[in-house]
């Protein structure tokens, strides 16, 4: 790992490439693309633990992972349409968001509505229902800082969503990430939504490396899954600690 960092250093000294946006590992965060453009995720959460049985799974890597694959489109107008998929609870996801502009205030909003669809064990048919989200991004101390924030309601499980998101830079091209997503109904939720809710909060930390068109994002984090809306609902392990990546495309 320390051989990882030294050579992403050499290469932010070398390299004249700037980001697209400040994206994170699960965290929705507001689009900068512009009409016409479109951005393709590739996102892994491996099963195992990092330090268990280290040599045997490599780090958690050949256990099986939770892995996803999303869309966006920018159509104009602020308008863009969205979808994605994740193999946890074959879930599908489709919907719209729309950014309205202010110009005269220092940070970025963004409003989603999706569509959702997802299994669950020992029911047949699949869930569905949906998801309400707006993303709010702050860049403070002369961007080097950025706070982002999702606040939201699952339709399905008819309750909030809350996650929040620190950017630290280094260089233009280096970030070090930290997310966090509190469980505020863990005391009041019902009997059948309080199965589904964990005993930890989930959190990730790591880094991210920028191109002027590919985001390459490594975390850990206690968690397995890649969606505020899932992130939100919590985890049951408090100590172990997975390794995950994302790969983001701008065409």
């Amino acid at each position: 790992m320390s051989k990882v960092m030294i050579i992403i250093l050499m290469l932010s000294f070398s390299l004249q490439l700037f980001s697209y946006q400040d994206s994170s590992f699960s965290l929705f965060t507001p689009s900068v693309l512009t009409k016409g453009e479109m951005e393709i995720s590739i996102i892994h959460r491996f099963y195992g633990a990092v330090d268990e049985d280290v040599w045997d799974t490599f780090f958690g890597m050949n256990v099986g992972a939770n892995v996803g694959l999303a869309f966006r489109r920018n159509f104009g107008h602020q308008l863009e349409l969205k979808g994605s998929y994740t193999r946890s609870g074959k879930r599908l996801e489709l919907g719209a968001s729309w950014q309205p502009s202010l110009a005269e205030l220092p940070l970025l909003l963004q409003m989603d509505t999706s569509y959702i669809t997802f299994e669950q064990l020992v029911i047949e048919e699949r869930r569905k229902n949906f998801l309400y989200l707006i993303s709010i991004q702050s860049k403070i101390y002369e961007e080097w800082v950025v706070i982002s924030t999702n606040i939201g309601y699952d339709g399905y499980y008819e309750r909030f969503i809350n996650g929040y998101a620190l950017h630290v830079k280094y260089f233009r091209n280096l970030s070090m990430i930290g997310e966090y997503y509190p469980v505020w109904d863990r005391n009041s939720a019902s009997a059948s939504l309080d199965r589904y809710i964990g005993k930890y909060d989930t959190y990730s930390l790591g880094f991210k490396y920028d191109t002027w068109g590919h985001h390459f994002l490594f975390s850990l984090g206690n968690g397995t899954q890649i969606h505020p809306a899932t992130q939100s609902l919590g985890s049951n392990n408090g100590s172990d600690l997975y390794f995950g990546f994302n790969i983001q495309r701008r065409f």
